[in-house]
């Protein structure tokens, strides 16, 4: 779920998909992410697509992970956006 301003409004989107991983470089694993749903902005409703990657880093020794990605969302509500993501957390084993 992403919330995105669209001509200052609120435009949540609603997306499934895949994630399949594309390359390893030393202990950096890269994915290839696609998926598709809905949006809205309350007012207004449509269909929803993304296409990106992510990089997922080991960091330490204790299985903590950084991720960092960038996304390109496309919305019938919005038109196109280009999302950043950065994030962190324990791997599940």
């Amino acid at each position: 779920m992403d919330f995105t301003l669209v001509a200052g409004k609120v435009q949540s989107s609603v997306r499934t998909g895949i994630a399949t991983p594309l390359r390893t470089i030393g202990t950096v694993t890269i994915y290839g992410l696609g998926d598709a749903g809905t949006s809205t902005t309350g007012s207004a409703s449509g269909s929803a697509f993304a296409g990106g990657g992510i990089a997922i880093i080991p960091v330490g020794r204790k299985g903590l992970q950084a991720v960092a990605g960038v996304r390109i969302l496309k919305t019938a509500v919005g038109g196109t956006q280009t999302l950043v993501e950065i994030g962190f957390g324990k791997a599940m084993k």
